[in-house]
Parts: structure tokens; sequence; C-alpha cells
């Protein structure tokens, strides 16, 4: 446990400003804000050094990404230049008529993109050689990784909200809320989830900054509404106000109610596959450069043939803007935004008074859940290094529109 522990807190902020309108409307716009301090986030303190050579003052970050610039232009092994880094701690690399760094070349140039496991087999296991300080030079011997609680985390919601709020009159009573927000932290992981070796570490342990992104829950916009309406027909209302009891009973005292949500899409993370920077934790993949805007289609042709829903029109172009991470990188953290969310739920209802007595009757409800059978699909797949399927969407957050009826007779 880190001994720096402190108690996570938070800085609540709010400002709103209200108006009574005619017709027994009530206007409401707020600013909403909250900072977490010290937030928990699981820390991996078993992960690899960045081992400075003294000689060179070059640490390892530094000489493995000019390694891996090699690497990707394909240099042939007889044209790669000497790195002193290599050649400083890797001195018994040296063989059959190679620098050290060309034979590390060599090893890397085979395991990429998974460059952080390109350093274990010669850390490790003295192959083709250790360090001059011997193995476990960058890796620890006890653990592979170490899971530890450490209050460093962080984030900021701001929010703009407005309320139209209408109380009940003329038979009509409805709410309406807006929100306009952005929530940034360096994780949305929740404390309960406990250490995870494989999903709840933070990819860099050090640099925490890299983390910093759009909340995993962050909305820009919602949207939400209910309502509840007395139909103006029958005895005492404005149409068919003097009905007769049977011409009443059939109809009047109608009622409709509803629901309604929507909300713009939620941030989603491309992953790459591959463990850069951490032996345990898999990187998410570097965008390189603009990423064609999303737009959910039905039968987008997919990256390796075929066809179906994508988040994009076009997933190879969309999948040539992500590339590997590099070594010491976390990746780009909720950088794209999968399918929105919209839903409507109805109701209509309708009490009969019973012909004998007052104190009976007869209700009835038919209730539709999704009325307009709107289909809101989950988090696409997000991995380049299995690009066949990516942005593909494979199911669906909303359920199929459903109708439940009821009678209840009360007395």
């Amino acid at each position: 446990m880190d001994n720096k522990l402190l108690p996570p807190y938070t800085m609540n902020m709010s400002l709103s400003i209200g108006r009574e309108l005619p017709g027994r409307l009530y206007v409401q716009a707020s600013y909403v804000g909250r900072l977490s301090r010290r937030s928990l986030v699981q820390v991996d303190v078993a992960q690899p050094v960045n081992f400075t050579d003294p000689k060179s003052g070059t640490n390892y970050l530094t000489a493995v990404r000019e390694m891996i610039r090699l690497v990707k232009a394909k240099t042939p092994v007889e044209q790669v230049p000497v790195i002193p880094w290599y050649e400083n701690l890797f001195p018994g690399a040296a063989q059959a008529g190679l620098t050290a760094t060309q034979r590390l070349y060599l090893v890397y140039n085979g395991r990429a993109p998974a460059r952080w496991m390109a350093i274990s087999p010669f850390d490790t296991y003295c192959k083709p050689a250790c360090t001059i300080y011997g193995p476990y030079t960058f890796f620890t011997p006890q653990y592979y990784a170490l899971g530890t609680w450490m209050s460093v985390g962080n984030g900021n919601y701001h929010g703009m909200q407005w309320t139209v709020r209408k109380r009940l009159s003329q038979g009509l009573m409805m709410d309406f809320n807006y929100t306009w927000s952005k929530s940034i932290d360096l994780s949305s992981r929740p404390e309960r989830r406990g250490i995870s070796y494989s999903e709840n570490l933070m990819i860099n342990s050090w640099d925490f900054s890299q983390h910093r992104a759009v909340s995993n829950y962050d909305a820009t916009h919602m949207w939400n509404a209910n309502w509840v309406l007395e139909l103006p027909v029958g005895r005492g209302r404005k149409f068919l106000g003097s009905a007769g009891k049977g011409l009443d009973a059939l109809l009047g005292g109608w009622q409709v109610s509803g629901l309604y949500f929507q909300s713009t899409p939620l941030p989603a993370t491309v992953e790459s596959g591959y463990y850069p920077t951490n032996w345990n934790v898999p990187a998410w993949a570097t965008q390189i450069k603009a990423v064609p805007k999303t737009h959910v289609s039905k039968n987008a042709p997919q990256v390796a043939g075929g066809s179906g829903p994508n988040i994009w029109a076009d997933p190879k172009l969309a999948l040539a803007s992500y590339d590997f991470t590099l070594p010491g990188e976390a990746g780009q953290r909720n950088g794209v935004r999968g399918d929105g969310f919209w839903n409507v739920d109805l109701g209509v209802m309708k009490r009969f008074v019973m012909p004998f007595s007052d104190r009976h009757s007869l209700q009835f409800r038919w209730e539709t859940f999704n009325l307009f059978n709107s289909v809101s699909f989950g988090h696409p797949h997000l991995d380049i290094s299995s690009p066949g399927s990516f942005g593909k969407l494979y199911y669906s957050r909303s359920s199929p529109r459903q109708m439940q009826f009821a009678l209840r007779y009360e007395f």
C-alpha cells in the first residue's frame, strides 16, 4: 500500500436562477460543477523501469523509440547505426559481425509491435544477453505486476442545466430537462471493482497525465422529459362537456403519460492489443491523423470483407487513422464516440366509474416501452490488432418495443 495514501474529497459548486412564467410555467437555469481530488486509482508499481545509461545519459524510452523508427523504416540490419544506450548496456549482444544494436534490432524486428515484450527475454533470460548489471535490470524478479492503490486521481465536471416545469393546470403536467456538460478525469473505474491486473491498472505508472481524457460516462448533451395529459374530452371538459353518462363513460376521462430520454454518444477507446509500455496492461492505440466522423451505417463494408452495422461508413479509412503505441506512452483514451441513445415510453389510461356506485371503478392501462422501436448500439469493436471487424457493431443497448395491458377494479 502507498504510504502517502490520502482520503479522497470532492468540491461541489452550483448556481441557479429561476423565474415563474404565465401558465404555471417555471424555468430554471443552473451551473453545476464537481471537482474530485485525490481519487483512488490502481497503479502497477512493478512496471518495468525506464533505466538510464550513466555513460550516455540516455534512458530506455529514448533509445527504444530510436530503434523503432529503424524498424518501421525496414532498415537493413547492416545499415542500423550504433545506439550508445544498447552498446553500453548490452556489450555481450555483439557477435557474428553484428554490433549490439544490430543484434537487438533483430529481436525488436521480430517482436513488434509488443515492444516492451522485446526487452523481456534479454532482461530476464539473458537471450541474447543481459545488461552489464545482470538480469532484472528493468523487470522485478518477484512480480509481473503489483497493483497498488494511490490517491493521485482527479477529475472535473462542469455542466449547464435547463429545466422547464409546468405545474398541473388545464389537465397538463410536464417536466423538460436539458444538460450540456463535460467530464474529464484520469480514470473512470470504480474503486469497488478491486485490483485487476488486466483492465483496472493505469497503463503508464510513470506519467499519469497520459490517461487524462473525457470520462467513460461523458455525454455532451442529454434531454429528458415526462408528462401527464388529461384529454379535454367528457363531462365538465372543453369538448363534449355536456355529454351523457354513456358517452362520457366511453370518451371521457382518458389520460396520456410519457417519458422521453435522449443522449449523445458515450466515448469509446481504440485498443492496440499489445503491451508496449506495461508488461501486464495493454496500451490504447495512438491516433496519427484525423479520424472520419462517426455515423452509424447499417451495411458498411468491413475491412476484411463482408458488410454489416458499423460506426463508420468506411472502416478502412478510419483504421488508417491509428497506429500501434510507442513504449512509454499509454495511447489515446476515449477518442471515439459510438452510437447515441434515445427512447420514448407512452402510457394510456382510462378510468370507468361503475354506473351503480361512484365508489366502484375499473381502470384500464395500456403501456408501451420503446414506442418507436428505436435501436441504440453498444460499443463497437475497436482493436487495431484485429482489423477485420474494426468499428463493427455487435449488440444493442436498447430493448425491442414491448406493450403491457392491465385492468384494475377499485372499490
